[in-house]
């Protein structure tokens, strides 16, 4: 299996920015919205709607990583 670099894994930052732009298109949410339900590891589930950010943050960075790993080994 190749290794990914460090260099080609972008920062939590950016990856939090991406997934945020993709949660804000499929849920309608604002991005204020979605920065006030940080956590240092993750995010808190809105108790209004349902939702689970947290769940659907892990989900993202594991596709992220298997997405990353595949495009290194080709």
């Amino acid at each position: 299996m190749a290794e990914v670099r460090a260099s080609s894994i972008p920062d939590e930052a950016t990856e939090r920015d991406l997934f945020e732009e993709w949660v804000m298109e499929k849920i309608f949410i604002s991005k204020t919205t979605l920065e006030g339900l940080r956590t240092a590891d993750g995010y808190r589930n809105s108790t209004l709607s349902g939702t689970d950010y947290n769940g659907m943050w892990s989900q993202w960075k594991a596709i992220r990583a298997a997405k990353l790993r595949q495009e290194a080994a080709q």
